[in-house]
């Protein structure tokens, strides 16, 4: 497999407590599993996970309910939130057979980390968070204020405008914009747009941007 080809990080699916969770496991040895923010998904691991093999990591990487390459339920009411993912990565733990492994967490990621580790910290070897969401810390003032406005009207916006909103945003979080390669951008994009990513982005993401979920740890 050709590692340095982010089509190629998450492209097994197997169904978690009834949803469909799309995943990939590259190397071998030590197990260290990434946890991806919003409103990204695995690709985000595209740079990363080809070191890791290299360092004779077996990498595991997947799409969290409701993100990227997994299941966007149809109803909107199916909880995909950081508490829910958490007994998704515990289901595909059962499928690795993981018992302790390294695990590595960004964003929203960091919410599940930080629910798994505190209740289940003699399975970690260690706990890598990046640029993590905690306590009251989001969602951000620009995000509630979406929230306030309503995200059903925002769901149904045109698939032009979105796709500018979004990008600017994007742009808008990377330190050199002119640096944000073109085809990630395009990837990010194409995964909370469309008739099924747009949707998906107001009721599976924004709609669980709740701080309860790590105020309660």
């Amino acid at each position: 497999m050709n590692f340095l080809s982010p089509d190629n990080l998450a492209v097994e699916n197997v169904i978690i407590n009834g949803h469909r969770i799309t995943y990939g496991v590259h190397g071998a040895a030590d197990p260290v599993v990434l946890v991806h923010g919003t409103p990204s998904s695995s690709y985000i691991w595209r740079n990363v996970v080809p070191n890791l093999v290299q360092a004779g990591y077996r990498t595991h990487v997947f799409d969290l309910l409701g993100y990227g390459l997994s299941e966007r339920p149809w109803d909107p009411e199916i909880d995909t939130s950081i508490t829910a993912n958490v007994a998704v990565l515990e289901g595909l733990l059962d499928v690795w057979g993981l018992t302790t492994f390294h695990l590595v967490a960004h964003d929203i990621g960091g919410g599940v980390a930080q629910r798994f580790g505190v209740h289940n910290s003699d399975r970690l070897r260690s706990l890598t968070m990046i640029d993590v969401v905690s306590f009251d810390s989001y969602p951000s003032k620009r995000t509630q204020q979406q929230m306030a406005e309503g995200l059903a009207s925002l769901a149904k916006k045109p698939d032009d405008e979105h796709r500018a909103h979004f990008t600017e945003w994007l742009l808008s979080t990377h330190s050199n914009p002119r640096n944000f390669d073109p085809r990630a951008l395009e990837q990010y994009i194409d995964f909370i747009s469309g008739p099924i990513g747009q949707p998906s982005l107001f009721h599976h993401q924004i709609a669980h941007y709740d701080s309860k979920h790590t105020m309660e740890i």
